[in-house]
C-alpha cells in the first residue's frame, strides 16, 4: 500500500489523505450446481455372439483402437477389430480360433483375450484365454465339452502385425490352460504370462522358440479349494531385469532374468 498527500485546492485549508491501493482480484469463480451430461456415441461391431471385452483393448501407435469381443460360444472365437476414431471406421481382423490354428476343429475355443495389448515393432503382442465355462462344485471351470467335441487346448501368446494384417503363434500354455494375465520384456524379446485356472508362471523367449514352464504362483490358484483357493493376478509389471506380480496374500513376487520367482 503507498500513501499519497496532496495540496489542496487554495479554498480548501486541509489537506487530504488518498490511500492507494491495487485493484482487488476478482471472486473466484463459483463451480456449477447444474448436473453434468457425458454424451457418448455407440459403433457397432457387427458380432451378435460377443458379451464384453476383458482388457484386450489398446490405443496404438497409427492412431487406431483395438480391442478383441470374447464370447461364451463353444465354437465361435474371441475376434479382433480396430476403430479409426478419425473415419468412425471399424475393421475385422480375424477370429482367434483362426489365429491359433484351431478353426474347424470342433474343440472349445479361444473365446477370449483377457491381456492389454502390448506394441512392438508395428506388432500387437497378446494372448487367449478360455471363454466356455462349466459350473462344478459352484465354482467356475473351464468347459466340459459335449459329445463330440475337444476340451479346451490352451491359451496362446500371439502377436498381430498392424502392417500385413496377419496373426502369428508363438505357443500353447501348457495343461490345457488359459493365459489370464501377459506382459513382455521387448528389449530380450519375452512374453510372460499366468494361467488359469492354477495360476502356472510361464515366460516365451522368441528368438529361442522356447516356452518355459516356472510352476502354480499361488497354492492351487482358483482351481483349489478351501485354504488353497487364491484369486489371481491380472496383470503384470516389468522393472530392468525383473517381472512382477502380486498374489492372493499380498506378495510382491518377483522373477529375475536368470532364477525362478521368488517372494520378495
Amino acid at each position: 500500500m503507498r500513501t499519497l498527500y496532496l495540496q489542496s485546492w487554495p479554498s480548501l485549508a486541509a489537506l487530504i489523505l488518498l490511500t492507494g491501493c491495487t485493484q482487488a482480484p476478482a471472486p473466484a469463480p463459483q463451480p456449477s450446481t447444474a448436473p453434468g451430461r457425458l454424451t457418448a456415441r455407440t459403433f457397432n461391431s457387427g458380432f451378435p455372439e460377443s458379451h464384453d471385452t476383458y482388457n484386450g483393448m489398446g490405443a496404438a501407435s497409427n492412431g487406431k483402437i483395438y480391442y478383441v469381443l470374447s464370447t461364451e460360444s463353444i465354437d465361435v472365437g474371441a475376434q479382433m477389430y480396430s476403430f479409426d476414431p478419425a473415419t468412425g471406421k471399424i475393421d475385422r481382423h480375424g477370429d482367434l480360433n483362426d489365429a491359433c490354428g484351431e478353426g474347424g476343429k470342433k474343440m472349445i475355443s479361444q473365446g477370449k483375450s483377457h491381456v492389454n495389448f502390448v506394441e512392438h515393432n508395428n506388432k500387437l503382442y497378446f494372448a487367449s484365454h478360455i471363454g466356455y465355462y462349466s459350473i462344478i462344485d459352484g465354482m467356475e471351470k473351464p468347459g466340459v465339452p459335449p459329445a463330440g467335441y475337444k476340451p479346451y487346448p490352451g491359451g496362446h501368446f500371439l502377436a498381430f502385425d498392424m502392417a500385413s494384417g496377419k496373426f502369428e503363434d508363438f505357443g500353447l500354455a501348457p495343461r490345457r490352460e488359459g493365459i489370464i494375465t501377459m506382459n513382455m520384456d521387448t528389449g530380450r524379446g519375452r512374453l510372460y504370462g499366468i494361467t488359469w485356472p492354477t495360476g502356472r508362471f510361464l515366460r516365451f523367449d522368441m528368438a529361442k522358440k522356447d516356452l518355459k514352464d516356472f510352476g502354480p504362483i499361488s497354492l492351487d490358484g482358483e482351481n483349489g479349494k478351501g485354504a488353497r483357493y487364491r484369486t489371481l493376478c491380472r496383470a503384470s509389471g516389468l522393472l530392468l531385469l525383473m517381472t512382477f506380480f502380486v498374489n492372493a496374500v499380498a506378495e510382491l513376487i518377483r522373477q529375475r532374468l536368470r532364477d525362478r520367482y521368488k517372494a520378495v
